[in-house]
């Protein structure tokens, strides 16, 4: 346990010494004592770090000593020991700013030498952390021990639970359970829940990064205790280790015990994130090969999903581009967009992991791929989506555009999806609905529009409609076109046209009485509506 200043002011070495100020500060941790005899230490003071002194440099200097108490708090220092035969009394100043500051101050008898305050305390200083240093290399060897025997998360787990006697959890950086050991006799059920598609997650309150980030101790309103840890490898988090405990039964030695496991179960992630990257970069290379078409026949796709492991069919295909990524990316280095495109993906598994167990998500390029089951229905993909868009906003300041497929029934009708996708994507950044998840089985007619949009006879026929208006809102600076698209997206309804755009109807008149002069049009007939509907349409698709 830490030499603390309460323990300290009980031991010999300290036999007629009083406290006068600080006591709240009572608890702060002693890692060394230094001597000072000079005016300024300022500089010199450090952490949990106890000053004695005669106070002689800085005698009749009432300031001096309040930068010195103000000095220790900043610091972090664990308080002063202090003679008077110089000072003499402590100005009441002094003592209300270490009371503020919960800086312990302790005056030394004057027949009471430095040296025998010094060496006890040195002394139990240094025996404390041999002690922490003896601990700390016992459990290295039980879990090295464990490791070398082909340890697992849940023998991680299971020793350090029977070890400290507290219940444990491992999970993954998205908050799943990996591995759980239960020491105590009541239910885990405070801690976990099932989200009903055979993952348990841990509930909200703990995901909380004052619970999750900080590896300190944090005590429970039920009156326990906790301790979590992030797990890193290779500067990411990839999971975290959560204890929990009664009161005071995480002790110093205890929580030694459990960062020595974490460090064990990060080598654990990083074996497993190795057979994992071993696994997705294969699962990748199928899947492409069926976007591709590079397989020969529907049974030999077949014969490599089921050595992959694949049970993935019927599905639907989604692609997700992320909006100017090109303008993102600029000014980072290769290294910095490769994790930017991994946070994306385990964003990605995090969200659609919470809800489908079978899926397969990867990423080519600047595009995420995922295929989710046949359960899945189309709220559920757009509502996933949108919470990873979400994500991505606040995280990056991402947005993105996704297409979807329709039902993939056959490995042989991957490639067919893909273009399904692909053309969902396209037409849903040239879309201005707001929305963030396109359906080809939706998007029938915007098809047709777009395809229209890649033949020249068809952009001819919209461009000779439309470039008369266009070249004049150039000219003029005015907006005539889109009163013009307007009014066709609402069929040639005057009022309704006038309410979209926040017009008066007279103003919506007098623009429209222009557009027919401009342009010779009769916009009350029903087939010039009918034709510029068609030519606004395949403009979208063009520009």
């Amino acid at each position: 346990m830490t030499v603390t200043v309460r323990e300290a002011l009980r031991s010999k070495a300290f036999n007629g010494c009083s406290l006068i100020a600080g006591e709240a500060g009572l608890d702060r941790p002693i890692s060394c004592v230094d001597e000072m005899e000079v005016p300024n230490i300022l500089p010199w003071l450090k952490k949990d770090e106890l000053l004695i002194t005669t106070g002689y440099a800085v005698k009749d200097d009432e300031g001096a000593l309040l930068g010195i108490i103000q000095g220790l708090y900043d610091a972090g220092s664990s308080g002063i020991a202090l003679k008077t035969r110089f000072i003499g009394n402590i100005p009441p100043s002094i003592t209300e700013l270490a009371d503020r500051l919960e800086i312990p101050i302790i005056v030394i008898p004057p027949e009471l030498p430095f040296i025998d305050i010094i060496h006890p305390l040195m002394k139990q200083i240094v025996d404390e952390q041999n002690m922490k240093l003896e601990f700390t290399e016992q459990m290295n060897e039980r879990f090295l021990n464990l490791q070398i025997e082909g340890g697992s998360f849940d023998s991680i787990c299971s020793m350090l639970g029977s070890l400290i006697q507290c219940d444990v959890l491992i999970t993954y950086r998205n908050f799943e359970v990996i591995s759980s050991y239960q020491a105590s006799q009541g239910s885990m059920s405070g801690w976990i829940e099932d989200n009903g598609t055979g993952g348990v997650f841990l509930k909200d309150f703990l995901k909380d990064p004052q619970f999750c980030q900080g590896g300190s101790l944090v005590r429970l309103e039920d009156g326990g205790e906790m301790m979590a840890c992030m797990i890193n490898v290779k500067g990411k988090c990839r999971g975290y280790m959560y204890v929990m405990g009664k009161s005071g039964q995480l002790t110093e030695m205890m929580q030694i015990a459990v960062r020595q496991a974490s460090v064990y179960a990060a080598l654990e992630f990083s074996g497993k994130g190795l057979a994992e990257e071993r696994e997705f970069h294969q699962d990748t290379g199928f899947f492409l090969d069926l976007i591709n078409e590079n397989t020969l026949s529907e049974d030999e796709a077949q014969k490599r999903a089921r050595g992959h492991g694949w049970a993935v069919l019927p599905c639907r295909m989604t692609i997700s581009d992320i909006d100017d990524f090109e303008s993102f990316a600029e000014g980072k280095s290769e290294q910095e967009i490769q994790n930017i495109k991994d946070d994306i993906l385990e964003e990605y598994k995090s969200v659609i992991k919470k809800k489908f167990h079978v899926f397969f998500v990867t990423n080519l390029s600047d595009r995420f791929y995922c295929l989710f089951p046949q359960s899945a229905d189309k709220f559920q993909i757009t509502d996933l989506i949108g919470e990873i868009c979400i994500r991505l906003k606040k995280k990056f300041m991402l947005t993105m555009t996704t297409g979807a497929s329709n039902m993939i029934e056959q490995f042989s009708r991957f490639g067919e999806a893909h273009e399904e996708g692909k053309t969902a994507v396209e037409i849903g950044k040239k879309e201005r609905s707001g929305r963030s998840v396109f359906f080809i089985d939706d998007l029938a007619l915007e098809s047709v529009f777009l395809e229209m949009g890649r033949q020249e006879y068809f952009r001819n026929f919209s461009s000779s409609l439309l470039k008369p208006l266009e070249e004049y809102d150039r000219g003029h600076e005015s907006r005539l076109m889109e009163t013009l698209e307007m009014l066709t997206e609402k069929a040639g309804a005057r009022k309704e046209t006038a309410d979209a755009l926040f017009l008066h109807r007279n103003t919506l008149l007098y623009r429209l009485s222009q557009i027919e002069e401009i342009t010779g049009f009769n916009l009350n007939d029903h087939e010039v509506i009918l034709k510029l509907t068609i030519a606004f349409k395949i403009r979208r698709f063009v520009f």
